[in-house]
């Protein structure tokens, strides 16, 4: 995400987080739960996605090409246009990183029952708050 620019092509995780909050804004879905896993080291153990530099550093610019993709998307769904108009990668990155989500490290298998268990905390959580 930290070489696209203006004229890039559409960036299909781009999108599919930005849709995710387009969604979120209409009160189509109830949440976003990121996953963030850092790299893997030779002895096969995940670093922590913050402090071993994971996280992108990503441009405050327009991708016009993933704003043309969401219009395509939404315009196919009858939704129309979008909610928030011409939103940069830095703003997506971070809105969706703001969301409660869930950081792991170590070895994976130490950390995936885990990360399943916090989806379906999220999902418990959002179903009890609709009732």
């Amino acid at each position: 995400m930290e070489k696209l620019q203006e004229s890039s092509r559409c960036d299909n995780v781009l999108l599919e987080w930005r849709l995710a909050l387009e969604l979120k804004e209409r009160g189509m879905i109830e949440g976003i739960f990121p996953v963030m896993i850092g790299d893997k080291d030779s002895s096969g153990n995940y670093s922590n996605y913050f402090k071993s530099a994971c996280n992108p550093s990503p441009p405050d610019i327009v991708v016009n090409g993933l704003e043309s993709k969401l219009h395509e998307h939404l315009g196919r769904e009858g939704l129309g246009s979008p909610y928030i108009d011409r939103v940069t990668v830095k703003a997506i990155c971070t809105a969706v990183l703001s969301n409660q989500g869930g950081f792991y490290a170590g070895n994976k298998e130490n950390f995936f029952d885990s990360v399943v268990a916090s989806i379906c905390a999220m999902v418990d959580h959002c179903k009890a708050s609709s009732i």
